[in-house]
């Protein structure tokens, strides 16, 4: 029997309440519902974690996200969830949907590109969009690897346009080397030899796009 994605059940709500964890603002500032917040590993609150940053792009030392379930206030405790499905957001700069959702300056997931990826499109719509959020299984997602024939192109997907290439031959002590990668701003890379079609080993970093 197949097993089922816990994130297939409690459609209603789309929240898991099973995995909350209860937590304090100390951020300095009001968070936003459904915010992307970040999470100090140990509180000074008893038994609570805390909310290191409102802003969690901010430079606060803290990786781990959670997802803000209520409006809070400085001070306040309230609660988090690991992920999200969030109704009727604005997804209409998506292309299309499984599209990246990206951490927003604000805290908030956003189709617009930045340097971390935290959820994606379920609905394509400007008024009646769905987005997942994920961060802890999104956010490695800027930074790709693999191997690709010299002279072929790979697609990477539009979110890793623009991204740092390097690319380096698959047989180090061949005649052939690499001359030029080529990655586009739709994310479409292309690896050109000096001669023939060697395999190439490629790793491409679109975080600071």
């Amino acid at each position: 029997m197949g097993s089922v994605n816990p994130k297939w059940i409690n459609a209603v709500q789309n929240l898991p309440y099973a995995e909350r964890q209860r937590v304090t603002n100390s951020s300095g500032s009001e968070i936003a519902k459904y915010s992307l917040v970040e999470i100090a590993p140990s509180g000074t609150d008893g038994n609570y974690a805390k909310i290191a940053a409102a802003v969690p792009t901010a430079a606060s030392g803290h990786g781990k996200l959670g997802i803000c379930l209520y409006k809070t206030i400085d001070g306040a405790r309230t609660d988090i969830v690991p992920w999200a499905i969030i109704r009727d957001v604005n997804t209409s700069g998506a292309t299309t949907v499984g599209d990246p959702i990206y951490l927003a300056a604000s805290g908030a997931g956003s189709t617009t590109k930045s340097t971390r990826i935290v959820g994606k499109v379920l609905k394509k719509d400007a008024t009646e969009g769905v987005i997942l959020l994920d961060p802890s299984t999104e956010q490695s997602s800027l930074i790709v690897s693999g191997s690709v024939a010299g002279g072929t192109a790979v697609e990477l997907g539009a979110h890793m346009g623009g991204g740092i290439a390097v690319a380096t031959s698959a047989h180090g002590s061949g005649t052939a080397y690499v001359t030029r990668v080529a990655l586009t701003a739709g994310g479409q890379l292309t690896i050109t030899l000096n001669t023939g079609t060697t395999l190439c080993n490629y790793i491409v970093d679109a975080r600071g796009v």
